[in-house]
């Protein structure tokens, strides 16, 4: 299990079918895979798009201990069965409980932020390769951080920045700020 770690998710769609979501997916060893994801398009297309890639990187999570290899696969089956300008972006990490070690990649997504407990202070984790689809021989970078008792991280899809009230976007400063506000 992850003992001493919490993990929490949301998922509120826009409209009755969505192209976003998330997944835990347990690859043993005291280790959980965590998947953020979100697709180009809209409506029933995207949301099939969407149960398709969550099937296939399901599928390759456990083929080995590197994320940069695990999308790196996944992508070369999504590119095969992606509609003409269909791409995904995700943000895929393996978690391991006992060392608080997070090994990610990010494909195209929004940079998850990491509340630091000890200082408020806030880490972006960019980008290591483009969104998912595109092109089926991507080339995608693992990286690595460590998380310390009392630190935050939040994985989200730009349906969270790009949600508004009025006319105004919330966006990612005003995410961050409410992040470090309520860490």
């Amino acid at each position: 299990g992850l003992s001493g770690w919490e993990v929490a998710a949301c998922w509120k769609p826009a409209h009755e079918v969505s192209g976003d979501y998330y997944d835990f997916i347990p690859v043993g060893g005291g280790r959980l895979a965590l998947v953020v994801a979100d697709v180009s398009d809209k409506g029933m297309p995207a949301a099939m798009f969407m149960a398709l890639s969550r099937s296939v990187i399901r599928s390759v999570a456990g083929l080995s201990d590197d994320p940069a290899e695990v999308i790196r696969k996944a992508n070369e089956l999504i590119h095969r069965d992606a509609a003409e300008g269909m791409f995904i972006t995700l943000f895929y990490a393996v978690f391991e409980a006992d060392s608080g070690k997070l090994h990610y990649v990010n494909a195209g997504h929004n940079p998850p932020f990491i509340v630091r407990k000890g200082t408020r202070t806030i880490e972006k984790l960019t980008r290591t390769g483009m969104a998912a689809g595109v092109e089926s021989d991507t080339p995608y970078q693992s990286a690595s951080v460590n998380l310390e008792e009392g630190d935050f991280v939040m994985i989200y899809t730009d349906g969270v920045t790009d949600s508004r009230k009025g006319n105004a976007e919330f966006g990612e400063e005003r995410l961050e700020e409410a992040l470090i506000e309520n860490a």
